[in-house]
Order: C-alpha cells, then sequence, then structure tokens
C-alpha cells in the first residue's frame, strides 16, 4: 500500500485525475481507472517515463474488452440509479404482503416448483451421459405447508 499511496502522490503531482488504483499481487505493476478515455491518455502523456521509486513508469492502454466492460458497468449503475425506488420496505422484504395468504401460498408453490424444474433441468445437462439420473426428478417437491395459527 506503501507503493499504492506514493502513486495516487505522483497522479496528483501531475494533476491527474483517476478513479480508482490498484496494486497487482506478487508484481511491480498496477491499474488505474479512469472516469473517460480522455483522462486516460493524459495520464499516459504525463506519466509515460517518469521515475517512482528508482523504476521507470511504463503506461500502457488496457485490453480493449476490460476497458469496454468498466465502461458498461458505469453505464449500468447509472440506469440502476434512475430506477424508481420501492414505496416501502414491505414491498422489499414481503413483495406479497398485500395479497390474500392463500395467494401467498399459491404464487410461492408455483414458484418452488419452477425452480426445481430448472435444477432438473440444468443437472440433466450437466451430465447428460447418465440415462439412469434422467429418468426422474432429482428435487423432489414436498409441497408448500402453511403457517401454524395461533388461537
Amino acid at each position: 500500500t506503501m507503493i499504492k499511496k506514493k502513486f495516487a502522490k505522483l497522479l496528483k503531482q501531475y494533476d491527474v485525475s483517476f478513479t480508482k488504483i490498484k496494486k497487482l499481487f506478487g508484481s511491480s505493476s498496477g491499474e488505474v481507472t479512469f472516469q473517460t478515455e480522455e483522462e486516460r491518455d493524459l495520464c499516459k502523456q504525463k506519466l509515460n517515463g517518469q521515475n517512482l521509486l528508482h523504476r521507470t513508469i511504463l503506461v500502457r492502454d488496457p485490453p480493449p474488452q476490460k476497458f469496454r466492460q468498466k465502461q458498461n458497468q458505469r453505464e449500468d449503475s447509472t440506469q440502476q440509479s434512475e430506477v424508481k425506488l420501492p414505496d416501502s420496505i414491505e414491498d422489499v422484504v414481503t413483495p406479497w404482503h398485500k395479497l390474500e395468504y392463500t395467494e401467498q401460498l399459491s404464487r410461492k408453490d408455483n414458484d418452488m416448483k419452477q425452480i426445481l424444474t430448472e435444477m432438473n433441468k440444468k443437472i440433466i445437462n450437466t451430465y447428460p451421459n447418465r440415462s439412469d439420473w434422467n429418468k426422474q426428478p432429482h428435487c423432489s417437491f414436498e409441497g408448500i405447508k402453511p403457517s401454524p395459527q395461533i388461537i
């Protein structure tokens, strides 16, 4: 972390804005994340060939896919922040709280059956040569039991 702090100080000294610095474990290299490609290019111009702890800094472009992934993640997080928040905590914790109890049980029953069906499909697709496994469901459903009523 000492190298990371010194590098962050060097970036500030050269008036380079960045989002994040990551030192790669067991290596003398690291990654710097920028908001834009322009900031990245400016850093490249200012720091390439500079000295840090008696070592010459070599600035390289990231693999194209990695930069695109980071950019897509930023765009996704921007879109997510614009999503309408639920009206109440009950809507998040118990989304069916406004439904009749019998309807809640029915939906839970259907959801569990669907999940188990998907699990069975994944098991069959993962082990296609096991014909003895594919004759019956691997995850049986025992039904939904209503909560006991306290009188």
